[in-house]
């Protein structure tokens, strides 16, 4: 198969990773300018990143043999999400003595593989403040999340990723209003026909993250790498901080990683990946 290089950008490192060839269609959609594209490469491999992550065969499992009861417990499934305030009402409920324990959550058992491999990342559901918690919390009270038919693991898994993105970079300040935290699609939580948002184009999940000069604000977090099907990410010109989580390094579709201008510093150590 023919293939074309992988480039991640940042403030201080340019990565270069082999991946199969760009599709004309993605392509269309991703903007580089000039300056990006003069910039120095390095290589993946002296970053010593070989954290793996294995998409599970459960990913097209339906969610249907829960019942929205079951789920959705005792939030307004109806209420307006997109500035996040129910769902951070419902994450105080949740870490509520009277709640039972989140580890019986029937929807939390059925991501938990996924979205808390570590009891480092489980610990998070406990801290009502926490991104996790919050994005959690959301998917709880999601219409969609609850009341659509043959809704699927993959795709209850990108929404949450999402919505952890949204809680970890101050979502309700980005300057673009992009549907995010809405019970649409996640393929349309996007300002289209403008390139900003979430976009599914070459099929039903995430493969475009166009979020430049948007307000980004705070931590890339590693959940972002549930996006298994990501082809292209774009958050250059935002006021992103700390490290690049090492998962990016292990998404195999993934070609262009764009955070320049930014304040991040470099990939994350492989201590802090949550896959084995």
């Amino acid at each position: 198969m023919k293939t074309s290089p992988i480039l991640i950008y940042a403030p201080i490192l340019l990565i270069l990773l082999p991946t199969p060839a760009i599709s004309g269609a993605l392509r269309s959609q991703h903007r580089l300018t000039q300056e990006d594209q003069d910039q120095p490469h390095a290589s993946l491999s002296s970053l010593g990143t070989s954290a793996e992550f294995l998409p599970s065969t459960a990913d097209s499992v339906p969610l249907e043999d829960h019942t929205s009861e079951e789920i959705s417990s005792s939030q307004d499934t109806t209420a307006t999400l997109y500035d996040g305030t129910p769902a951070e009402l419902a994450a105080r409920e949740l870490a509520s003595p009277t709640q039972a324990p989140i580890s019986q959550d029937p929807l939390y058992l059925k991501l938990k593989s996924k979205i808390a491999p570590l009891a480092a990342d489980a610990a998070k559901f406990s801290q009502p403040t926490s991104p996790q918690a919050r994005a959690f919390a959301w998917l709880k009270a999601d219409p969609f999340t609850n009341k659509t038919p043959g809704s699927t693991i993959k795709q209850i898994t990108e929404r949450y990723a999402l919505a952890v993105l949204y809680f970890s970079t101050g979502g309700k300040d980005w300057t673009k209003k992009l549907n995010f935290l809405t019970s649409a699609n996640v393929c349309d939580w996007n300002n289209y026909p403008e390139d900003f948002g979430v976009f599914c184009i070459n099929g039903p999940h995430v493969d475009l993250l166009s979020l430049p000069n948007t307000n980004l604000k705070g931590t890339l977090p590693w959940e972002l790498s549930l996006l298994c099907d990501l082809q292209s990410v774009q958050l250059y010109e935002n006021s992103l901080c700390g490290s690049i989580p090492s998962q990016i390094s292990t998404m195999t579709k993934l070609y262009s990683f764009d955070a320049n201008k930014n304040k991040l510093s470099r990939l994350a150590s492989q201590e802090a990946s949550p896959f084995p």
